[in-house]
């Protein structure tokens, strides 16, 4: 039940958060591999608005995630991989990865991101990994609000928005310069409350 004298909750996150057939988890070393297919992905780079990275950068990029494990302060990110757990011959793989940075501490509003691979779109995967940290940001750290920002264009990200229960609040016109050109980007929101009545509705 939301409250505005509820505190927010400092989490530190880390072991695996695992869904049915997920495991979230905080990033390791041994992950630069597929951390490097991901950043050179051009379809992935348009889906996060961000360019390719180079092997330096996909190596910081990785320093930074080994550390982003807590959630206190404004500008606090969680950034965990998306991983599919080893199935008889086939081994563990990280197939994406989902992140939620603190906005405002004092508002308790959060951001969440989500990408996938290419080829692991369109079986849920998202829609999995995307409700298990909606869950901990409302029910775990005590977020009011959830936001999620992408290019408008981009019919993916906002049908799982849709799905997740998230409203279409907003159109931002030219808010982003992208690849040699400017991005409108949507922005799609769910509060603490409707999260709550969503769970109790759909038993999740």
């Amino acid at each position: 039940m939301d409250s505005v004298d509820q505190p927010l909750r400092a989490v530190d996150v880390r072991g695996p958060m695992p869904t049915e057939r997920l495991r979230l988890r905080p990033f390791e070393r041994d992950d630069l591999t597929d951390l490097r297919a991901f950043d050179t992905s051009p379809e992935v780079a348009r889906s996060l608005l961000r360019a390719e990275r180079s092997a330096a950068e996909s190596a910081g990029e990785l320093e930074r995630r080994l550390n982003a494990t807590r959630i206190e302060h404004a500008g606090d990110r969680l950034d965990l991989a998306i991983e599919l757990p080893a199935d008889g011959s086939e081994p563990a793989r990280v197939i994406g990865e989902v992140s939620l940075t603190l906005a405002s501490s004092r508002d308790r509003r959060a951001e969440l991101g989500c990408a996938l691979y290419p080829d692991f779109r369109r079986l849920g995967y998202g829609m999995e990994a995307a409700t298990r940290v909606l869950e901990f940001a409302f029910d775990e750290v005590g977020v009011h609000r959830v936001t999620a920002r992408f290019d408008l264009r981009n019919v993916a990200p906002a049908r799982l928005a849709t799905r997740l229960g998230m409203r279409n609040e907003a159109g931002l016109v030219h808010d982003l310069w992208f690849d040699g050109r400017w991005v409108d980007v949507a922005i799609y929101g769910i509060l603490d409350v409707e999260w709550a009545a969503r769970k109790s509705v759909d038993g999740l």
